[in-house]
C-alpha cells in the first residue's frame, strides 16, 4: 500500500502543474469528536457550499425521520432553540475543549431535554422559544442520545445540519477538519468556465461561458486557448464536489487558481464569519445565480467584497494581458479527503477593443459613499457599501400592475443587482384615505408577479421601510385577513392524536415585517401548537393539558398588519 502511494505521488508531481502546499497542517482536535449520528457519515451538503445568499455555516448529514442523534463530544446544553423556519430545532453543546457543536432540523428532542423545553414554552405561551438552561444542568457525554433526525425549519428533507463552531468567537469551522469519517475518493467535478472581459466605468465586456471536457485527466476547454480582446480579464469557475455512496453534488474546500505558474487567487473554505456570510453574493456571478441558478465561484474580487475566506490574491485575481501575449492559467480544486481536479487553458489578446457596451443608467452610485435619491415621490438612502461595485442604476417611474396601488411604482434598477446592506426607501402616497393608512405597506413585485409586504412607518405623507433587494416598489393596502383551513379536525377526536391545520396570507413579508402571529386555546387555556413555516401547517398533538370530555378549540390567526381571523369549534376526548 505504501508503495501504491508514492508512485501515486510521483505520478502528480511529474504530470501537474503545481500542488497544494505539503506543509499545511489544520490545528484542530481529530479525536475529540466523534460522528453526531454513531457511524461514517453520508452528506448532502458541505462546509462553505455556496447558497442563497450565504455559505453553509456546517455539513449536512444524511438519513431519515427518527434516526438517533448523538452528542460528538463531552459537554453541556448551552442553548435550545425552537423557530418555524432556519435551523428549526436546533441544540447547542459547548465542549471544554474551546468548541460549540450544533445539531439542527431535529424532529424532537429526547428524554430531560424535551421535558425541559416543553415546560418552557407553556410558561412563555410561545411555540419559537431559545432557552438557556443553568450551568451544568444537562451535562453529556460523548455518544450520549440527544434527540432524533428530522426536518424541521428550513429543512426539505430529513437530515441533520452539523457544526462546530470557536465558543469565544462564534466562528463555525469546517467540520471535516477534525477527523470526522466520510468516505471520499472521487475528486471534484470541474463543468464550466466564465470570461468576464472587463470594461471600465459604466462600460460593459463580453462575458462568455465555456463548458470544460476531461480529457487524459486534466480539464480543458475546445481549442485550449481562449482568444481576448480586453486587457484586463477575470475567470469564474463552476464547480462541485462529490463523494462515494451519494448522488449529491457538494460544495468544495479548495480552489487554487495559478497564472504563468504562479499562484494567483486562492478560495478556501475552513473557517467563515457570519457578518460575512452575505458576502457570497460578492463572490459568486449574482446575476447568473439569480437568472439561471448557476453557480460559479468568481475567481477575482469585487471592489466592495471584503470577505476573508481567500488566500495569495493578486491584482484582486484580475489577469492582465499585453497586446499578442499569451497566458497560461491552470485551476486546482480540491475536497478535504485531499481528490483533486486540474484544469488548463491559456488566454491569448488579440485585437484591442476600446470601449464595451454603454449602459443604460440615469444614477451613478459609487460604492465607497453614501448615496441618496429624492425627487419627491421617492427617497432612497444606500448606506455606504451597499454595492460590491458602482452601481449604474436606471430609475424610471413603471406602470401600474395592480389595482391596489396608492403611489407611483418605482422601478429600481433590476433584482439581478446584489444588494448587502438594508437601505432606507420612502415612497410619498397618492389618494390614499386616511381610514387606510394603518392597513399600507411598502410592497415590492417580484419577478413572478407577487407583491412581497416590507412594512413601513408613517413619516407625514411618506411610507418608509427598509429592503436588501432591487426592483419595483409601490404602497399597497391589505385588509384581508388570513386564511384558516382545517386539515386534521371533527367533533370527535377521541380516537385521534393530533390535530392540524394551514394558516397563509395573502402577502408574503420581508425585510423587518412581522410574519403570522398565531394562538390556539382549549377551554380558554394555550395549548402548545408546533409550527412548520416551510408548509404553514400548525399541529397539535394532545397531551395531558387536554383530557377526556367536550371541549372547546380556538385559533387566532393576525398579520403584519394586524388583520385577524379566528376558527372555533367543539369537540370530544
Amino acid at each position: 500500500m505504501m508503495i501504491f502511494r508514492f508512485f501515486l505521488l510521483l505520478v502528480a508531481l511529474a504530470s501537474l502543474a503545481f500542488a497544494f502546499p505539503e506543509s499545511e497542517v489544520y490545528p484542530y482536535p481529530k479525536d475529540f469528536f466523534w460522528s453526531p449520528v454513531g457511524g461514517t457519515l453520508r452528506l448532502s451538503g458541505t462546509f462553505g457550499e455556496l447558497r442563497p445568499d450565504h455559505f453553509h455555516s456546517g455539513v449536512d448529514i444524511k438519513g431519515g425521520f427518527g434516526v438517533p442523534i448523538y452528542a460528538a463530544g463531552d459537554g453541556e446544553v448551552y442553548c435550545i432553540k425552537v423557530s418555524a423556519g432556519g435551523y428549526g430545532n436546533v441544540l447547542y453543546v459547548r465542549h471544554p475543549n474551546g468548541y460549540t457543536t450544533v445539531y439542527a432540523h431535529l424532529q424532537e428532542y429526547v428524554g430531560e431535554l424535551g421535558i425541559f423545553l416543553k415546560s418552557k414554552q407553556y410558561a412563555q405561551q410561545m411555540f419559537a422559544v431559545e432557552i438557556y438552561p443553568e450551568p451544568g444542568q444537562f451535562v453529556l457525554k460523548r455518544g450520549q442520545l440527544i434527540g432524533k433526525m428530522g426536518s424541521t425549519g428550513h429543512s426539505f428533507g430529513p437530515h441533520l445540519h452539523f457544526e462546530i463552531r470557536e465558543t469565544a468567537t462564534d466562528r463555525p469551522i469546517n467540520p471535516l477538519l477534525f477527523g470526522l469519517q466520510v468516505t471520499d475518493n472521487i475528486a471534484p467535478k470541474l463543468h464550466e468556465i466564465k470570461l468576464y472581459q472587463l470594461g471600465e466605468g459604466p462600460q460593459i465586456g463580453e462575458n462568455r461561458r465555456l463548458p470544460l471536457l476531461l480529457k487524459e485527466g486534466v480539464y480543458r476547454i475546445s481549442g485550449d486557448t481562449i482568444r481576448v480582446r480586453s486587457q484586463q480579464i477575470g475567470l469564474a469557475l463552476k464547480t462541485y464536489d462529490h463523494m462515494d455512496g451519494t448522488t449529491n453534488w457538494n460544495g468544495i474546500f479548495d480552489l487554487n487558481m495559478k497564472v504563468d505558474g504562479q499562484s494567483h487567487y486562492r478560495f478556501k473554505a475552513e473557517k467563515l464569519d457570519f457578518n460575512q456570510t452575505r458576502y457570497i453574493n460578492a463572490h459568486v456571478d449574482y446575476e447568473d445565480r439569480v437568472a439561471r441558478n448557476s453557480y460559479y465561484h468568481r475567481c477575482f474580487l469585487l471592489p466592495g467584497n471584503a470577505l476573508q475566506m481567500y488566500d495569495e490574491v493578486r491584482n484582486d485575481g484580475k489577469i492582465t494581458l499585453n497586446p499578442g501575449e499569451i497566458k497560461q492559467v491552470e485551476f486546482a480544486v480540491r475536497d478535504v479527503a485531499g481528490n483533486t481536479a486540474r484544469a488548463k487553458l491559456y488566454l491569448k489578446l488579440d485585437t484591442i477593443l476600446v470601449a464595451g457596451t454603454n449602459r443604460t443608467y440615469n444614477y451613478h452610485l459609487p460604492h465607497k459613499q453614501t448615496n441618496q435619491i429624492d425627487n419627491y415621490d421617492l427617497q432612497v438612502t444606500f448606506p455606504k457599501g451597499t454595492f460590491y461595485e458602482d452601481c449604474y442604476m436606471n430609475y424610471a417611474v413603471v406602470k401600474e400592475k395592480s389595482a391596489n396601488v396608492f403611489s407611483r411604482v418605482h422601478g429600481l434598477h433590476h433584482q439581478r443587482v446584489p444588494v448587502h446592506h438594508h437601505y432606507h426607501i420612502g415612497i410619498r402616497a397618492l389618494k390614499l384615505p386616511d381610514s387606510l393608512k394603518s392597513k399600507a405597506f411598502i410592497a415590492h413585485c417580484g419577478s413572478n408577479g407577487r407583491f412581497t409586504n416590507y412594512g413601513g412607518t408613517w413619516e407625514g405623507d411618506v411610507l418608509k421601510a427598509q429592503t436588501r433587494t432591487l426592483g419595483e416598489f409601490c404602497i399597497m393596502i391589505d385588509t384581508v385577513p388570513p386564511s384558516i383551513v382545517a386539515e386534521r379536525f371533527a367533533a370527535d377526536l377521541s380516537k385521534s392524536g393530533s390535530v392540524a391545520f394551514r394558516i397563509n396570507d395573502n402577502f408574503n413579508v420581508g425585510g423587518f415585517a412581522p410574519d403570522l402571529k398565531f394562538r390556539a386555546e382549549v377551554d380558554g387555556q394555550w395549548i402548545l401548537m408546533e409550527h412548520d413555516g416551510k408548509s404553514d401547517r400548525l399541529t397539535y398533538r394532545f397531551d395531558e393539558h387536554v383530557g377526556p370530555g367536550q371541549h372547546q378549540f380556538r385559533l387566532e390567526v393576525s398579520d403584519a398588519l394586524g388583520n385577524k381571523r379566528v376558527w372555533e369549534r367543539a369537540f370530544k376526548r
